[in-house]
């Protein structure tokens, strides 16, 4: 190739997953900073780190097997690409991230600290995946999002949006969180939405999935709110017990006569309960605790 961006070193090598992988050199300047001779990472062979644009893998950071960086990406730190996994873009990956399968982390999207994303998984826009989180299956992380602690998004989950999702949250199934704070051993999960910059859920309890839930036989998620209050969440819906009201009883009535109505008002009515109830068992934990 004319004007290549980098060499392997053959004698700079180590022996990993039963794959020989190569110490690189700059033999050219790059806008991120590399200077000509600069020795960066690790990589098995140039079909790993593309010769074009400015992507490199730079400190101890291994890139090997079909895996791929291209575009302006960079893999840095102890980092590990590998398996048929894609770094493109503006994309980062550093610390002790692990990156494998057929994973694409793209666009300006960085998963950094111990976190893992594999499987089919998607980590794009500006999203940030970091501590101990887990991204896998075909789980999708993209906007803004940002997930961190010890968090699981798994099966077809996607968080986007401004969603931070974190602590233990597990996430799966087809549940989508657009915006919203989960923390704590929440599960969010099955058709569960949760589409509001407003959510705040710290628990399982504080989440509640119906299915089959109106005409259209649709999910209905109920969840608590950063003012501790009730938010209902519905493909064409999202707000208050109160406004949920409202607008049933504007399509359906709420007569006896008015079946669908009557129905989900009743179902307005179940969520509130449960909602009301585990408030008193909060207040009772705390009135224990104070006394003590």
């Amino acid at each position: 190739m004319k004007n290549p961006k980098y060499k392997l070193l053959e004698h700079d090598c180590i022996e990993l997953d039963e794959a020989t992988l190569y110490r690189i050199q700059a033999l050219r300047k790059l806008r991120t900073g590399v200077k000509i001779g600069e020795l960066g990472g690790y990589i098995q062979s140039e079909a790993n780190l593309a010769q074009d644009g400015e992507a490199w893998v730079t400190d101890d950071a291994k890139v090997y097997e079909q895996a791929i960086v291209s575009g302006n990406a960079v893999v840095s730190g102890k980092a590990v690409v590998r398996g048929n996994a894609k770094v493109l873009g503006e994309a980062r990956v550093g610390q002790t991230a692990n990156v494998f399968g057929s994973s694409t982390v793209q666009d300006f999207a960085e998963i950094n600290g111990n976190a893992h994303a594999y499987g089919a998984s998607l980590i794009r826009g500006s999203a940030t995946v970091t501590g101990n989180a887990h991204v896998y299956d075909s789980a999708r992380v993209w906007g803004n999002s940002h997930i961190e602690g010890h968090a699981h998004l798994r099966e077809y989950a996607l968080a986007c949006g401004s969603a931070l999702i974190g602590g233990c949250v597990n996430m799966y199934g087809c549940a989508v969180v657009h915006h919203g704070n989960i923390s704590g051993y929440a599960h969010v999960r099955g058709h569960a939405v949760v589409a509001s910059n407003r959510a705040s859920i710290a628990d399982s309890t504080e989440i509640q999935t119906y299915d089959g839930v109106g005409p259209s036989h649709g999910v209905l998620t109920a969840y608590r709110t950063k003012a501790r209050a009730v938010e209902l969440a519905t493909s064409d819906f999202v707000g208050s017990l109160d406004e949920f009201r409202d607008m049933v009883r504007s399509k359906h009535g709420e007569t006896a006569d008015a079946p669908m109505g009557w129905y989900l008002l009743g179902l307005a009515n179940l969520i509130e309960f449960h909602f009301s109830k585990l408030t008193e068992s909060l207040d009772v934990k705390k009135r224990a605790v104070s006394l003590q």
